[in-house]
């Protein structure tokens, strides 16, 4: 099974270039715009109730239109979500933000950063993915940007 990857990020361009490259290098991924168009938030699962994780990776924008990055882990953390790898990625970082995004586990990037930094961290994550993890069952025959 392929690493699986949700990338949450309002610039298209920037969200179908990563998921080009992450697909390339062997990399499940699924791209939003908004935490609204996922279904994961409107399946009623919110991974807090099953054994299985949405992704192994979500990366986040900090900020986007209806939610910040940061809550959006935070929400996602609070139900039980079994992502193991967080990153957040943003033009800007208050300190708060900074500390409260590394007190939950976040790997952090400053945009625009250098895609090798990214990667390296992304392939090491895949590096300690379990292949015997179970991962939420997700619709592929609903378009997902």
């Amino acid at each position: 099974m392929k690493p699986r990857v949700l990338i949450f990020d309002g610039n298209e361009a920037l969200s179908s270039s990563l998921r080009k490259i992450f697909d390339e290098r062997g990399y499940e991924v699924f791209t939003f715009s908004d935490r609204g168009v996922c279904p994961l938030f409107h399946s009623g699962n919110h991974n807090s109730t099953s054994d299985n994780a949405c992704s192994d990776i979500i990366i986040s924008d900090l900020y986007m239109p209806s939610i910040e990055g940061l809550k959006l882990i935070k929400d996602r953390i609070d139900k039980g979500c079994k992502v193991k790898f967080r990153a957040l990625m943003s033009t800007t970082w208050s300190d708060a933000d900074w500390q409260y995004a590394r007190k939950l586990g976040c790997q952090l990037f400053r945009k625009p950063f250098e895609l090798k930094e990214m990667l390296e961290w992304l392939d090491d994550c895949g590096k300690k993915i379990d292949p015997a993890r179970k991962l939420f069952n997700w619709n592929r025959n609903k378009k997902i940007h």
